[in-house]
This record gives structure tokens, sequence and C-alpha cells, in this order.
């Protein structure tokens, strides 16, 4: 998700799943909308920043 000046990304956790989302949970506490019924979603993590190559594709999903 995008913002003027900022980003939001989430990766999977040790599982290697990512967790489902839904636009419809987004809220103030839950920005992405984190389905944290599925239980893939638990140890999925977003961090304070991301860091992109310079000169080099990059694929955003």
């Amino acid at each position: 998700m995008g913002y003027q000046f900022a980003w939001a990304s989430r990766y999977p956790g040790p599982d290697n799943e990512l967790g489902d989302a839904n636009y419809k949970l987004i809220d103030v506490d839950n920005i992405v909308g984190i389905d944290f019924t599925d239980s893939s979603s638990l140890d999925d993590f977003m961090p304070r920043e991301i860091h992109i190559p310079k000169g080099k594709p990059v694929l955003l999903k």
C-alpha cells in the first residue's frame, strides 16, 4: 500500500506463507487488512524500511 512519501509492505514469516488480507478488515490498527483468523498471517511481519537496489528491476506484488 502506498502513501505520499511512505510505503507499507508485508512479508511472510518463517513458514514462508503470506497470510490472507481483506480490504474490509482495514482500520486504524490494521492498515493493510491482515486477516488474523488465517494462521499463516500470525508470523507475517511489516518492516519499517524497505531497500530497493539502484539500477535493478524490482517486482512488487
